[in-house]
Order: C-alpha cells, then sequence, then structure tokens
C-alpha cells in the first residue's frame, strides 16, 4: 500500500450531554446526510433530535466513505 492509498474510511463521534440527555427528547431521530466533494471525499452523516423546547438537538456524526 503506498502513501497515496492511505484513507479514512470510518469515524464515529458522540460526546457525553447527547448520551445523558438522550431520554428526554422527543421519539423521533433523524438521520441526514450529505457528499464532500472537495479534497476530502466521502459523506457526512448526521443524528439530529428535537428537545422539548423545539431546538434542534445533535445527537451524533459520523464520516463515512
Amino acid at each position: 500500500m503506498s502513501c497515496k492509498d492511505k484513507r479514512l474510511i470510518r469515524c464515529f463521534w458522540c460526546f457525553g450531554p447527547p448520551k445523558k440527555s438522550y431520554k428526554l427528547l422527543r421519539p423521533v431521530v433523524v438521520i441526514d446526510g450529505t457528499f464532500s466533494k472537495g479534497r476530502y471525499r466521502g459523506t457526512l452523516l448526521t443524528a439530529i433530535a428535537i428537545d422539548p423546547s423545539n431546538h434542534i438537538f445533535l445527537l451524533a456524526f459520523s464520516i463515512t466513505d
């Protein structure tokens, strides 16, 4: 494998506060994705929920190939 072939395949983030407050959110989770067309190719995925005050609450995000 040459240096050109090395790339990020998958990465996932979920921070502490979303894990702790998940049970307070509304029961609908929306997953959305967008493509990266620049130097670094891949797909950015986000998992979002709505809190009791009708605000968007980011649960987790991921970068995939």
